[in-house]
Order: structure tokens, then C-alpha cells, then sequence
């Protein structure tokens, strides 16, 4: 079955951070934020439904669009990263679009959950941020590349830049977390 991990980062320059909560069924994290966005924004029942990706990527930068709502949707997105001392608003957002798209309950929705985890473990002061997979297509991107030295299998360090990690809640998402 299809997961949602909860990365923590408990420093820069590791080689890879702790999963600290799995969520299963991820059909209950991503796809929730975008078939809310797609109904209310592009006027269709569900994302799949969409002639064009783009349609739905753009959702993040349309000024008609509350802030609240582009920053989750950035929680949805690769390579995006939530910054510790940004947990409080992050976790304010997901608050806001829970009242604003409460779910019916025979739908898995992993939100509430999301944002208490993100709270709990934030308090804790282990971590520098935060970050997800949201989909279970391929390898987690908080493990560095995996190389083979002398027969050992060895991970290189995470290079969150190299790689194209960004911070949601700075003005750029080409800044470095």
C-alpha cells in the first residue's frame, strides 16, 4: 500500500534523515489538498481530470488563491521543506483548510494528523525542519545518493541544494532550506 512519510531534519549535511511518521494510504495527503484546489479553483471534480499538470502546479503562485492554501499545496510538492521555527504557521494553514474542505468520513484525510505530528515533533527540538514524501513512486529524497566503494554500499551526504530542496515559507523556492 502507498505511504506518506514525515521526514525529520535533524541537521544540514547528513547523508539521511529520520522518517519519523508514516502514513498509509497517501491518497490521504497530496490528493486531499489537490482535488480541494482543483474544485474550488479550476472548476473541476477531481485533478485527474485536468487536460494539463500545470493547471495545477500554478495553483501555488495565483494571487486569487489564499496564502493559506498555497503554502499547503508547497507541503504537497517535492524537494519542499518546512523550517522548524515555521512550524507554527504551517501548521495553522493546514488548520485553515481543514475548516474550510472538512472531508466526508469515509474518505481518508491525513491532515489533522499531519499537523498535530508536525507540533509534536517540532516541540521536541531535535529537528531544523521537516519535509515529506508524498507518493511511494521511487526512493525517499531525504537519503543521500547511494554509491558502491570497496563492495559497501555508502550513501553520500543530502546536497539540499544540488538537489533543488527549497523552504515553503521563504519568498523564493530556489533558496536553499
Amino acid at each position: 500500500m502507498s505511504e506518506t512519510l514525515l521526514h525529520g531534519i535533524p541537521r544540514w549535511g547528513i547523508k539521511e534523515c529520520p522518517v519519523l511518521e508514516s502514513y498509509q494510504n497517501s491518497h490521504g495527503s497530496a490528493p486531499v489538498i489537490w482535488n480541494f484546489l482543483t474544485k474550488r479553483f479550476l472548476d473541476k471534480s477531481s485533478y485527474y481530470l485536468l487536460d494539463d499538470d500545470k493547471e495545477l502546479w500554478s495553483l501555488s503562485r495565483r494571487s486569487d488563491v489564499p496564502e493559506p492554501f498555497r503554502q499547503v499545496m508547497k507541503m504537497t510538492y517535492d524537494r519542499a521543506v518546512i523550517l522548524s521555527a515555521d512550524i507554527p504557521k504551517a501548521v495553522a494553514d493546514i488548520e485553515t483548510i481543514l475548516k474550510e474542505f472538512p472531508l466526508p468520513t469515509n474518505q481518508v484525510n491525513h491532515w489533522a494528523q499531519i499537523a498535530e505530528d508536525l507540533q509534536k515533533h517540532n516541540a521536541k527540538g531535535k529537528y531544523l525542519g521537516f519535509g515529506f514524501c508524498m507518493t511511494s513512486i521511487g526512493e525517499t529524497l531525504f537519503q543521500g545518493e547511494e554509491y558502491q566503494k570497496n563492495g559497501k554500499w555508502l550513501r553520500r551526504r543530502i546536497d539540499w541544494k544540488g538537489e533543488g530542496f527549497w523552504s515553503i515559507y521563504k519568498a523564493k523556492n530556489s533558496s536553499q532550506p
